[in-house]
């Protein structure tokens, strides 16, 4: 009777036991999950992540409209920018900061602080490309947009040639558009129209990148061009500020009208529907699981990645 006393209450204690770290994976999973789901609120989802429809409908692949090449251009258009507005304004900042002992050794002061974007973007480029494959292209989009408004600010107000670099490592490391824009396209676009979409972006790109060091160089400095409309103004503090407050406000455009006009791509939306963010089933009740499915549409275009639901 002892020992059948003991193996019940053994076997209890296991119960027990296994019923704690169930619970626990549970909390666990569901801490988990809350990380995406809040992403998806601040980034313009209606309700939890997947399971309602989002605000603007996804985007099906096929003959689109002008104006979303147009809306799509101009954020290509913020990149190019930001890259090249500096490049005027670079060799007086870092000569202002002191750290070049002569003027042979000033170009490799210059060249190290124009090159931190690159690296930035080298850097995270790829994990921005991943991130896109889970939360989708259109978050990406608008973190970037979102990022870059903050990077043009910490640089134009560069006091040290060490916040100088940091603003432009952090512009290239916090913004992936350059590679998630093109990926966009692509899915959404007939194979047709893509050559079309290709070539505006690049002259987008071009223009921009003709633009801006106008817009630095002329902008630079404004309250010595100035001093009757800029004299004791912030500008005068920071002498590098108003051009950046150009990229930034363009940014900033970018990001208004990608949040309203721009979707989630068809594809990327269902394959996100099925991973339901964390894996393929997701617990939908106290109960049980569901597996999101997503049937194929008779003539459509289907899903670009070839991994739809037959």
């Amino acid at each position: 009777v002892a020992d059948s006393d003991r193996d019940a209450h053994e076997g209890i204690a296991r119960l027990r036991a296994g019923f704690t770290e169930q619970r626990g994976d549970h909390s666990r999973a569901n801490h988990r999950s809350e990380v995406p789901a809040r992403v998806w609120l601040l980034l313009g989802g209606n309700g939890p992540p997947m399971s309602r429809e989002p605000r603007l409908p996804p985007l099906e692949p096929g003959e689109q409209p002008l104006w979303l090449f147009l809306v799509l251009a101009l954020l290509n258009i913020v990149d190019s920018f930001n890259l090249n507005v500096v490049w005027p304004m670079l060799p007086f900042m870092v000569e202002g900061y002191g750290v070049a002992k002569d003027e042979e050794d000033l170009g490799a002061w210059v060249g190290v602080a124009g090159a931190a974007v690159s690296i930035g973007q080298l850097i995270s480029a790829y994990a921005w490309g991943a991130l896109s494959d889970v939360i989708g292209r259109r978050p990406v989009m608008l973190v970037g947009m979102f990022t870059s408004t903050f990077t043009a600010i910490i640089f134009g107000t560069s006091t040290t040639y060490a916040q100088c670099v940091a603003g432009r490592f952090l512009s290239g490391l916090l913004n992936g558009n350059a590679g998630v824009v093109k990926t966009y396209v692509g899915e959404v676009t007939q194979k047709s129209q893509q050559a079309k979409a290709f070539s505006l972006f690049a002259l987008c790109f071009g223009l921009a990148s003709c633009v801006a060091p106008a817009v630095g160089g002329f902008l630079q400095k404004p309250a010595d061009r100035w001093p009757g409309t800029f004299a004791g103004t912030p500008f005068e503090t920071y002498p590098y500020l108003l051009p950046m407050s150009c990229a930034a406000a363009l940014t900033t455009l970018g990001f208004i009208v990608g949040y309203l006009f721009v979707p989630e791509t068809a594809s990327q939306w269902r394959r996100m529907r099925r991973r339901r963010f964390m894996s393929p089933m997701q617990p939908s009740s106290s109960v049980g699981y569901e597996m999101v499915r997503t049937p194929k549409k008779a003539g459509g275009h289907g899903d670009r990645d070839g991994d739809g639901d037959g």
